[in-house]
Parts: C-alpha cells; structure tokens; sequence
C-alpha cells in the first residue's frame, strides 16, 4: 500500500459510519457496556458511543491523509482526502477497507454537528448521501475496548466533573454558538 515510504503524507483507509441509531435510541441505554457511564453523561451526544453502523471491509471508501506538517510547503489542498497530491502515498485517494489494518474512523454525525453554519455548501442532500451508503454493518466495537468505552476510561482517569467539561459540556456550548451563527447568517440574509 505505502509504495514510497519517505513521503510528508499517508493516505490510509476509513470507515464511514453513518448516523443510523442502534435500532432506535432506547437500545442505546440497553447495551451493556455501557451500564458504567455516569448518569450525568447523554450517550447521545457522543457520536462514537451513539452510531455503530458503518460501511462493510468491501466497500471503498476515500481515505484520509496523515501529513507530517513540519514538511509542509503551504500550497493550496484541493482534496480534503489525499492532502498533498502525489506527494502522498498509499494509492490513490480511495482505499479499499479490506486491505488495510489501519482505518480512520469516519462519523456522518448529526445533522446539527454535519451543517456548517451560514451557506453550507455541502448542503443536507449531502449529509442525506453520506447516510445511504449500501452494505452497512453493525460495528459493536466502536467506542468499546476490553468491556468498557472509552468514556469510562476516561472518567476514571480525570473524574466526572472534568470529563463533563471536556466533552459533552463543550460540545453544548459548541453546537449552541452554531446554532447561534447559522441564525445570524439567516437573520442578515433576509434583510
């Protein structure tokens, strides 16, 4: 895969997951592991814990670039998925899931998260494509290892109040300074 081993860049695979719920959100509080998360975390804000479908190992996907930025030479990126052209290596922009044993994983996300605030290129038909993918499997790996989620681990490390903070706190204020943003640009274009 990696043909020229001293490149700035390395395209490697990905999965797509995409925002299909566990069967429907209740099943989330269902699964076992994770029974050890304190109350005072929403499991549907965190999109590793909350999304498990995702593109099977036979379907490819494009990749996405690690780049040693200390050889950066500022050019324009015009790919998002193989940042510096043929200055990486790794194939093509697209990998085949299969043939890799290293992945990115990729989440669709919410609506709310996806959307960029005022004129979203992207726009919600491509937040729609991104979510029909074909072939999908239920990954119940994701955010799991060893019996216990990341999260878990995580609390235990700095505790529940910091862990609040950290994550979901700041992804509050995130979305609502979002929110915030996409009404102002909605505001200012109906003038």
């Amino acid at each position: 895969m990696f043909l020229i081993p001293d490149t700035p860049c390395i395209v490697i695979g990905r999965f797509l997951f995409v925002s299909k719920e566990s069967d429907n959100n209740n099943n989330i509080g269902r699964r076992k592991e994770l029974d050890n998360i304190p109350n005072e975390f929403n499991i549907s804000n965190f999109h590793t814990l909350r999304y498990q479908y995702r593109a099977s190992l036979n379907s490819p996907q494009q990749g996405k670039s690690i780049v040693d930025v200390s050889r950066y030479d500022g050019r324009f990126i015009p790919n998002p998925h193989r940042l510096l052209g043929d200055n990486c290596t790794g194939g093509g922009s697209w990998s085949h899931n299969s043939a890799m044993s290293f992945r990115v994983h990729h989440y669709v996300g919410s609506w709310l998260s996806f959307r960029q605030p005022g004129y979203d290129i992207r726009g919600y038909q491509t937040f729609k494509d991104r979510n029909s993918q074909k072939d999908l499997v239920f990954d119940n790996t994701t955010g799991v290892s060893g019996g216990s989620t990341w999260l878990e681990r995580f609390v235990k490390i700095v505790g529940t109040e910091t862990a609040l903070i950290l994550t979901q706190d700041f992804r509050m204020e995130s979305e609502l300074e979002r929110m915030l943003l996409v009404v102002e640009a909605h505001n200012a274009s109906s003038r």
